[in-house]
């Protein structure tokens, strides 16, 4: 009897570890993220849907930008259906002054992450699947918020009939680009003043949240 129960616990555990682990190197975490193809959603948007981590939780959503909370630290998404609509792709190019810079091309997937040390803390931009997502933290926050930053960024699905439906109802509103995922910020909170600008100019109005929540590892 002992045997077995032992056999169980270590099936629990081998099993319960395979879908959260991943290496103390967010190098190596790119690789194994971005890499491999998955289906996991939980949030829905008018035109796509994409996957928050365990322990990432909504707390801001307004059209295409997002900022979501864990652990302290707020991220900053941005989904760009426009560039999306239109195929947009633009080269970014190593920056040898930034703490790290890569490219990044995985599954016919494209964009960038880049690091950069502001005062004491990082600035942690990553381009990719046309999202954008920021973040500012310490430094031995940086291997979890980057492996966040793959699930969330290489999880985005569109819908390409809805999008072209909103875009081309509404070619007026999408003329210009509201804001530039290709190009990196390297400034701490210049994803706050976007949303100011365009979506909740005074920080103390009711901040609304219009994406749906669907159940965890939902898939197509």
């Amino acid at each position: 009897m002992k045997r077995v129960l032992t056999l169980l616990l270590l099936m629990l555990l081998i099993t319960g570890c395979t879908i959260s682990q991943y290496n103390h190197d967010y190098k190596l975490n790119i690789d194994k993220l971005l890499q491999s193809e998955h289906n996991l959603h939980n949030m829905v948007g008018t035109g796509y849907k994409y996957y928050l981590p365990r322990g990432v939780r909504l707390e801001y959503s307004i059209d295409y930008n997002k900022i979501l909370y864990t652990n302290g630290i707020r991220y900053y998404l941005y989904i760009d259906v426009i560039s999306f609509y239109h195929q947009i792709n633009k080269p970014y190019e190593i920056n040898t002054d930034a703490y790290y810079s890569r490219i990044l091309d995985y599954n016919d997937r494209t964009g960038y992450i880049e690091i950069n040390k502001i005062n004491q803390n990082y600035l942690i931009e990553m381009m990719y699947n046309y999202g954008k997502i920021e973040a500012y933290v310490d430094h031995h926050d940086i291997n979890k918020v980057v492996t966040d930053f793959c699930y969330i960024l290489s999880s985005i699905k569109f819908n390409k009939d809805i999008i072209e439906t909103i875009i081309g109802s509404n070619t007026l509103d999408f003329n210009e680009e509201k804001f530039n995922i290709f190009v990196p910020t390297r400034k701490e909170h210049n994803f706050l003043d976007h949303l100011r600008e365009y979506d909740n100019p005074d920080p103390k109005e009711e901040i609304p949240n219009n994406d749906i929540i669907e159940f965890e590892n939902i898939t197509d």
